[in-house]
């Protein structure tokens, strides 16, 4: 994995604020994984069908 300088900088004295916005984003990657996974399963569903 590269880091960039910023990111470094954050590793060596992470900020709370920092922390945060990570955990965010982390948390609707998660959302969009769900997401396409139901819409994945959807269609698999409705082949099943026809």
């Amino acid at each position: 994995m590269i880091l960039s300088f910023k990111q470094k900088l954050n590793l060596s004295k992470p900020s709370i604020i920092e922390e945060g916005r990570r955990q965010k984003a982390e948390g609707r990657r998660k959302e969009i994984e769900e997401g396409r996974r139901q819409k994945e399963r959807k269609g698999l569903e409705g082949r099943k069908f026809f």
